[in-house]
């Protein structure tokens, strides 16, 4: 679904690109699995936990699945949780209520 309209004017380049972060944390892995991708930040560096992008997409993924599986498909929708046939979640922000 693309969106046709606008409320805030913004620059017009780079264009917007039509992907989920879930798309791009999966490209992210396929592309470069072992380079780093987060660091926690704690103040003890020796306490800095480190994911590289196949790790991060690894935990994501898991996460996702414990969500789908801990609530119905119909509750899974409204917040925004969709899987894709090979069995893959991804996350979209939960449509506004009026």
């Amino acid at each position: 679904m693309a969106l046709a309209e606008s409320y805030v004017a913004g620059p017009t380049t780079p264009a917007v690109r039509e992907m989920t972060f879930g798309d791009l944390l999966r490209k992210a892995a396929e592309e470069a699995p072992d380079r780093l991708a987060l660091i926690a930040g704690v103040p003890d560096p020796a306490l800095r936990r480190q994911w590289t992008y196949a790790q991060l997409f690894q935990e994501a993924q898991r996460t996702a699945r414990a969500l789908l599986a801990r609530f119905k498909p119909e509750s899974a929708s409204r917040s925004g949780l969709k899987t894709s046939r090979n069995g893959s979640c991804s996350s979209s922000a939960p449509a506004s209520r009026a």
